[in-house]
């Protein structure tokens, strides 16, 4: 998919607009940008197929603990981890919250195409995976942690990961 592009020169200011569509209820992202420097194909080329046009949709996990309330980005969730009666929310940059809510509660609040079940006790956000190592069944997280996954979630999670990041 090429996404839909404005771009503005503005003497040696270049700045541009890009519409990406994504699976999720047909919204859209929006990024901008802007660079100094001369406007060719391969600048051009480098905004329209930039790794960035690939989000995960916005919203917000609503943390209410007796500890702490707080709003976390669905994209820095890395994964919910079930244990000892409590559910540990994994960031991207490896900061850990705790909530009392189950995972099969959290679960049903997420958007169910962009977070799947791997193992007993654990919900993924397939935007942050890094690597699916198929022979071992680990799932690597972009933070560098490691999820395993049931071999029977394997097909799922790869179709799932393949439409999300690959529009396939």
């Amino acid at each position: 998919m090429i996404p839909h592009i404005v771009i503005i020169c503005d003497g040696d200011d270049i700045k541009y607009v890009r519409r990406s569509g994504t699976v999720y209820k047909n919204s859209h992202q929006l990024d901008v940008g802007w660079f100094n420097g001369t406007l060719n194909n391969e600048r051009i080329e480098e905004i329209i197929y930039s790794d960035d046009t690939k989000r995960c949709p916005q919203g917000i996990y609503k943390l209410c603990s007796k500890k702490v309330i707080r709003a976390i980005d669905y994209e820095d969730i890395e994964y919910f981890k079930w244990e000892n009666g409590r559910t540990a929310i994994y960031l991207k940059d490896n900061e850990i919250e705790i909530t009392i809510e189950s995972v099969k509660s959290i679960k049903r609040k997420l958007p169910e195409d962009f977070f799947v079940d791997c193992i007993s006790g654990h919900i993924v956000n397939l935007y942050n995976i890094k690597k699916i190592d198929k022979s071992n069944n680990i799932l690597t997280m972009k933070s560098g942690n490691k999820i395993p996954f049931y071999k029977e979630n394997l097909k799922i999670i790869i179709r799932w990961y393949f439409k999300i990041i690959f529009d396939l």
